[in-house]
């Protein structure tokens, strides 16, 4: 096994990523079609979910128009892999 250090610095900066990737934004916009390849395998009743949403206009970092949804909790954990 091979040994890897780690400055306090950086594990605080790791711990801090996994932290805010894992918690839940109601607010958060997703980019749809990016959820829908995600979701592609998922259970029916998370695709059901899924469909359900509304979609609204969105523009990514470079200026171009997108369609992103604000997802529920329950698609926020089975993305996350905790379903």
């Amino acid at each position: 096994m091979k040994k890897i250090r780690l400055t306090e610095s950086k594990l605080i900066e790791i711990i801090e990523k996994i932290i805010t990737e894992n918690i839940y934004d109601e607010s958060k916009l997703y980019d749809r079609e990016t959820l829908v390849h995600k979701l592609r395998t998922a259970p029916s009743e998370i695709k059901k979910i899924f469909k359900s949403i509304k979609s609204v206009t969105c523009y990514d970092n470079m200026g171009n128009e997108r369609m992103c949804v604000r997802i529920p909790e329950v698609i926020h954990v089975y993305l996350k892999s905790n379903y």
